[in-house]
């Protein structure tokens, strides 16, 4: 059995954003930041959830990312307005999911279905590649058997590289849906349609998968929750 987890984001929901929300829509407690809070850490300069979030005192300018928390602050989420990202440059944040982590494989969870692991910080695969880095060494030491996916919807080239964090799988996006090769090969459309061709592709994405890692894993699929039916893709 896998868990999904979810690092990209909370729901503001969550005891952690309301935390930091009450806080912030809360005055100073007149301690130095360095000092005990005299207000139960409601507080907006003492409560650490603040930073477990990205909060800013302005909206950004050309973005749609942002929305309003109290009068006059700012927070990011990128997917949803219920769904505020988390700050993975944050090392509290990164030990509150490997304690999630413990939780689960100490119950004796296989391992972990990672969401939306390219979004951890957008646009920056580099930064996304240590995050998965950190969080797989520490799972390997906790259960060296444990099996972890990565969600990276991207394309081959792209999503390859993300095996070189040491992850055990990520999701081969190339091989889904109606255009991937899976579909194409069952449904006999499209060019390169053969069995042949098939066989060549497989090749190919071991080849690379191998110039990362030697214990890579490939993750192809046909459909998930977020496209098409696997049945109405194949034409059943």
């Amino acid at each position: 059995m896998l868990i999904d987890l979810v690092m990209n984001h909370s729901s503001n929901e969550h005891e952690w954003f309301k935390h930091a929300s009450k806080s912030l829509r809360s005055d100073p407690c007149g301690a130095a930041k360095d000092k005990p809070c005299l207000n139960d850490n409601i507080c907006p300069v003492h409560d650490k959830y603040i930073d477990y979030y990205y909060f800013t005192d302005e909206k950004p300018v050309g973005t749609n990312s942002w929305y309003r928390i109290g009068s006059n602050r700012w927070y990011q989420a990128v997917f949803s307005e219920q769904m505020p990202e988390l700050n993975l440059d944050n090392s509290a944040v990164r030990s509150e999911f490997e304690k999630i982590a413990d939780f689960w494989l100490e119950k004796g969870a296989g391992g972990f279905r990672l969401d939306a692991v390219k979004e951890y910080f957008s646009g920056n695969p580099e930064k996304n590649i240590e995050v998965l880095n950190q969080f797989m060494k520490h799972c390997k030491t906790v259960d060296p058997k444990c099996y972890v996916v990565g969600e990276v919807w991207e394309s081959f080239t792209n999503y390859t590289k993300y095996y070189s964090s040491g992850i055990d799988s990520v999701f081969g996006f190339t091989m889904a849906q109606e255009s991937g090769k899976i579909a194409k090969t069952i449904n006999g459309k499209g060019a390169d349609n053969s069995v042949k061709s098939f066989a060549q592709a497989m090749v190919t994405v071991e080849q690379k998968l191998a110039s990362y890692s030697d214990t890579a894993i490939d993750a192809p699929f046909i459909g998930n929750h977020d496209t098409n039916r696997g049945a109405g893709i194949l034409g059943y």
